[in-house]
């Protein structure tokens, strides 16, 4: 496009300037004198590039007449046909009105285009406040490694140690990625080839000195680049990377290729990766305000053309938006009550609110070192907290099992060596982080045997300190409660301790970014023990790949109607006391994480809509219509706040619900945790439908109320513990679809043609179980 306006620009477009998106859209201020024109635009290539290459080994499997064609391909022109056609006028005028306090379905658009603008000019958005919303973010990249280097780092183990598990690990990391082959040419990974490079063969064709094919002679890939290339290989024994087509292999030796520099790894990272991630990533609040404030100062958008045909002008201070501190909610535990403070509190000297008792455990042990120490040490910190835990039962891992694949030793760790103890309860100990024995440990011990689990690596020197944390885990899991909320206790809560009052949490958790087929996980988890709300029962779907809206709210099946929310509702009545009053929700909160604005009407319009359908569907002769709040919870996004005086971060509790949120509509940014290490992110909170009445203010307090009930830590977490809880369910869930530890790196169970299988059940015990915590 910037080459189109260097030919067109000045007399054509009218010396307009213009705004694209890099897509189908393009901007200008004002008409131009045609509704519909085609043009011309030739690219000319980069000479730095140098001469274009062909790969001999390529031309030998293809046929003469998808030679010429590829050849024709590399070799033609790079000449373009761009259609500018007039598609419509946005009134930009729409902003003011929205500002003002109107509603105008048209100021999304005008928005839209302020966006583009500002991202001609390296900027990321504009929000509804006009306020443009500059801030650093980074990404993980590929290390520009030979193939060969790059495998053995991800896998852990020197090549010539790779089992079957190790190749398709590495597999799945590749698919996709660059390589620079031995000639400079670059090519895309299909994955590797069946057999090794010293066996695998190719037809290679022979020609005569007119160039005809004569005869064609099978040759291995080895020989080929040893013999016709005069290239040393030293590992013919190993397979070779594919960089064709399904239909076409072409295979190159590993070690003769090297990753391309500067490609963006786009699967999930698992937990070491993003620890590390983390660590190279955070910037403290004052370094970062310095960043942002020095970038605003480069860029200095009030001189670019483009934005100023826009007449918009940025001011480059920071705005400052007026805020406030919520108290914090004392807690309750065991033996005596508390305030946190600074958004932290522990348990020393403390004891569980609800402590629970496991009468037969025991420790499933895939490590090399004894476990009897651990699991009385255990045993003890349990004691002091309040659970009582039986002698445990150590059992560990065959020795003969270790060279088996992880489905193999689990298996035979749960069916041969445990199966006779039949434990209630069942402590992991693996070998290392992100194991690949995680993934299928909690498949069949969740959806096959039915049985609570704990997985952990211990540390070398295992303190109190780090035992407390798995205590508190175990317990919840269990049905036990660390703490409560005291004004959950004292049913003092604003309109939730008033009547019967289910909280549910929804997320959705999607395949990597490279996984097309992997299916989308939506989890649906809901507060059980009224006026309690602490315990969270969950339900889990498989639905279409990198689909959003979660379908499995309401369905009716043979007729008959059913779904996550009516399961949860009957879970809800089941787990409350006193009489049918008491136990019926007459009030349903919704946090809904992980949304875009753009999405808001579609949750209105399917997700709250299932909800209703469910009530309706549970009494059809009673008109069951309880009232409903839902609010939409975000994290993906670049705002953050500072301390107007002084460095740091902002302090745990402060809401910000003016200046920089909607002038009409309900919503607000929280920042409830101690932000310790980097900046502090705010969540981001919007109010869709609100049946219940809440002011603002009880809102928010509830909202912050709840960051201070997730069970997991002893501090307050960033987003309401609802929320935090379906995406762990989500996520946790992942396990029985994914092959290997890493989250969604890869799918045993496709989605292809539009069809998507059941996720394995969950056995019956643990459909009120915090299994997934």
């Amino acid at each position: 496009m910037m080459k189109l306006y260097e030919i067109y620009g000045e007399k054509t477009l009218m010396g307009k300037k213009f705004a694209y998106d890099g897509e189908k859209s393009l901007f200008s201020v004002g008409s131009l004198d045609f509704n519909s024109r085609e043009f011309q635009v030739s690219l000319e290539d980069d000479p730095g590039r140098g001469p274009r290459r062909i790969n001999v080994v390529r031309e030998e499997y293809a046929d003469d007449e998808d030679g010429r064609a590829a050849q024709r391909r590399r070799a033609g022109g790079r000449d373009f046909r761009v259609q500018i056609e007039f598609a419509a006028k946005v009134n930009m005028k729409a902003i003011d009105l929205v500002l003002k306090g109107e509603r105008d379905d048209t100021a999304q658009d005008a928005l839209r285009v302020l966006d583009i603008v500002l991202r001609e000019h390296a900027a990321r958005r504009y929000s509804v406040d006009l306020f443009h919303c500059l801030n650093l973010s980074t990404t993980t990249l590929i290390k520009p490694l030979p193939v060969l280097l790059f495998i053995q780092e991800h896998c852990k183990k020197e090549v010539r140690n790779f089992r079957d598990a190790d190749w398709q690990k590495a597999k799945r990391v590749l698919k996709g990625l660059q390589v620079e082959t031995y000639s400079g040419r670059k090519e895309k990974i299909l994955g590797f080839s069946p057999q090794a490079c010293d066996v695998t063969s190719f037809a290679k064709k022979m020609k005569n000195a007119a160039g005809d094919v004569v005869e064609s002679v099978d040759i291995t890939v080895a020989d080929y680049f040893i013999k016709e290339r005069n290239l040393t290989l030293k590992y013919t024994n190993l397979p070779c990377l594919d960089v064709g087509r399904a239909s076409k292999p072409v295979y190159l030796p590993i070690e003769l290729c090297k990753l391309v520099e500067g490609q963006r790894y786009k699967r999930n990272l698992n937990g070491i990766q993003r620890k590390n991630h983390i660590d190279q990533a955070r910037q403290g609040p004052d370094e970062r305000r310095k960043i942002v404030q020095d970038a605003m100062d480069v860029n200095d958008y009030n001189s670019d053309e483009l934005v100023t045909e826009f007449n918009v002008q940025i001011d480059k201070k920071m705005a400052r938006v007026q805020g406030r501190v919520l108290e914090p909610p004392s807690l309750t535990f065991g033996n005596k009550e508390e305030k946190p403070m600074n958004g932290r509190w522990n348990f020393n000297s403390k004891k569980m609110k609800v402590a629970v008792t496991i009468d037969k455990w025991a420790v499933a042990n895939f490590g090399r070192v004894p476990v009897d120490a651990l699991a009385t040490q255990l045993r003890a910190v349990c004691a002091q907290k309040g659970m009582t835990l039986s002698q445990a039962v150590i059992v560990n891992e065959n020795r003969n099992m270790s060279n088996r694949s992880a489905e193999d030793r689990v298996a035979d760790m749960l069916y041969q060596q445990l199966k006779v103890h039949q434990p209630q309860f069942v402590l992991a100990i693996l070998p290392e982080k992100s194991s690949e024995l995680y993934a299928p440990f909690k498949k069949i011990c969740e959806t096959v045997i039915g049985i609570v689990t704990q997985c952990i690596v211990p540390p070398r020197n295992v303190k109190d300190q780090y035992l407390t944390n798995v205590a508190l885990k175990i317990n919840l899991k269990w049905g036990g409660y660390n703490t409560v909320l005291t004004q959950e206790e004292k049913r003092l809560l604003p309109k939730v301790s008033a009547v019967p009052t289910v909280i549910f949490g929804l997320d959705v958790s999607h395949g990597s970014p490279g996984d097309a087929n992997s299916p989308s996980i939506a989890a649906a988890v809901a507060s059980m023990n009224w006026p309690f709300m602490s315990q969270y029962a969950p339900r889990v779907r498989a639905q279409a790949p990198k689909t959003e809206m979660i379908e499995g709210l309401y369905e009716e099946i043979d007729g008959k109607p059913g779904g996550m929310v009516m399961e949860l509702l009957k879970e809800f009545y089941s787990t409350c006391q006193g009489s049918i009053k008491d136990r019926k929700p007459q009030q349903i909160i919704i946090y809904r994480d992980g949304v875009s604005e753009s999405q808001f009407e579609q949750v209105i319009e399917k997700e709250l809509i299932a909800f209703k359908k469910a009530c309706r569907a549970l009494e059809p002769n009673q008109d069951y219509n309880p009232g409903i709040t839902l609010v939409v919870v975000q994290k993906r996004h670049h705002t953050r706040f500072f301390p107007a005086k002084g460095g740091g971060n902002v302090k745990p509790g402060t809401v910000v619900d003016t200046d920089v949120c909607h002038p009409r509509d309900n919503d607000f940014f929280l920042m409830s945790h101690n932000g310790l290490i980097g900046t502090t992110r705010p969540t981001h909170y919007h109010v869709l439908y609100d049946e219940i009445g809440f002011t603002p203010d009880e809102l928010q307090h509830l909202t912050h109320c709840l960051c201070y009930s997730y069970a997991r830590c002893t501090t307050a977490v960033s987003v309401a513990a609802p929320a935090y809880y379906a995406h762990l369910a989500a996520q946790h869930c992942r396990n029985f679809v994914d092959s290997d530890s890493s989250g969604s790196e890869s799918s045993s169970m496709t989605a292809r043609a539009g069809r998507v299988h059941r996720l394995p059940a969950l056995k019956p015990q643990l459909n009120k179980k915090m299994f997934y915590a």
